[in-house]
């Protein structure tokens, strides 16, 4: 899907989605969009960093990214991204500002088909439904309680390690499972309550 058609604003579409799958370590540089994006990984694990902000994004998450937000995104693992990006007319009726959410099964499978068709265009009254229950989902699906502000450790530790850190942050807070026979070290100031 080129760039371009990706982003314009009033084509018509309702919802746009891209599908790649990133080796271990792969970095997407910050950047931003016109339209919302809703950054999901179906297998591996993701660093989701806003300049304020970083969440650990398992299978079980997925980040919301305003319009115009920087962000950047980096893997670890292979990772298989599944993202929807949804027009500005279709997110206005959505929280403003970025934050993760929780992904029960259902959003998840929805996710999953509307990658699957490409689009979503409202002039098509099937798809149109589609893209209103996404929205719909997306209003009242719960929103995370965790981000993470390792940054001062990982701008320390560099990337390898300060991923490292914010592993080990996600293990100890439970959104990742914890490798079997390795201990987790105490970052008891590393999560805080996302902002509303």
């Amino acid at each position: 899907m080129s760039q371009t058609r990706q982003t314009t604003i009033g084509d018509g579409f309702a919802v746009r989605s891209l599908s790649l799958t990133f080796r271990d370590r792969h970095r997407i540089e910050p950047h931003a969009h016109p339209w919302a994006q809703l950054v999901y990984a179906s297998t591996g694990l993701m660093r989701v960093s806003l300049p304020a902000v970083s969440w650990l994004v398992p299978p079980t998450r997925a980040i919301w990214v305003a319009a115009g937000e920087l962000h950047s995104i980096e893997v670890r693992g292979t990772t298989s991204l599944r993202t929807l990006y949804v027009a500005p007319e279709w997110a206005a009726t959505l929280p403003a500002g970025s934050r993760a959410l929780e992904v029960a099964p259902l959003l998840r499978e929805l996710i999953l088909h509307v990658v699957a068709q490409g689009m979503l265009d409202p002039a098509d009254p099937p798809q149109e439904r589609l893209a209103g229950l996404l929205v719909d989902l997306l209003k009242v699906t719960p929103t995370s309680p965790l981000s993470c502000r390792c940054r001062a450790i990982s701008a320390r530790a560099g990337w390898p390690s300060g991923f490292s850190t914010i592993w080990r942050c996600g293990h100890r807070s439970r959104v990742w499972p914890r490798p079997r026979g390795r201990a987790c070290a105490p970052f008891s100031d590393c999560f805080r309550p996302t902002p509303a």
